[in-house]
């Protein structure tokens, strides 16, 4: 009979590796971006790390959204008969409120297909994925 590793052994598991991995991160100048984990007949544990190269409004320009921003830039296309576009103009590091609660636009991730851009709220470090709705947002907040 083979033995299994429970999802609440691995889970366990995971939180006091993460706890050790940000501590090491954070000595040497680097955020923890994604942990990603697997158990079953093995466990397995992925760390994604970035340096930290902080910016306008504390964004880290390190990470891979800000960088494919800074790169390729953004541009919603909308619904309809006249597929009207709009640019994301708004540098990194663009203060908005959502719902009450103030972000900083962070980039953006093409690979989410429908949460692709991305923020921080304002004093904290992950990442908050929104639609393309919240760019007009962004926009009118960079030019306010």
């Amino acid at each position: 009979m083979t033995s299994t590793i429970t999802k609440e052994k691995a889970r366990a598991v995971s939180t006091e590796i993460k706890q050790a991995v940000e501590e090491i991160l954070t000595r040497h100048n680097m955020n923890l971006s994604q942990i990603r984990t697997g158990h079953g007949e093995w466990f397995e544990f992925k760390v994604t790390a970035t340096a930290i190269d902080l910016g306008l409004n504390g964004v880290n320009m390190a990470t891979k959204e800000a960088q494919y921003y800074q790169r390729f830039g953004w541009t919603v296309y909308g619904n309809g008969p006249d597929f009207k576009s709009e640019q994301l103009i708004a540098p990194l590091g663009t203060m908005f409120t959502s719902q009450g609660k103030t972000y900083l636009f962070a980039g953006c991730a093409p690979s989410r297909k429908k949460y692709p851009i991305v923020a921080t709220e304002v004093g904290k470090t992950e990442l908050t994925y929104f639609t393309e709705t919240v760019v007009a947002k962004i926009n009118r907040a960079a030019t306010a």
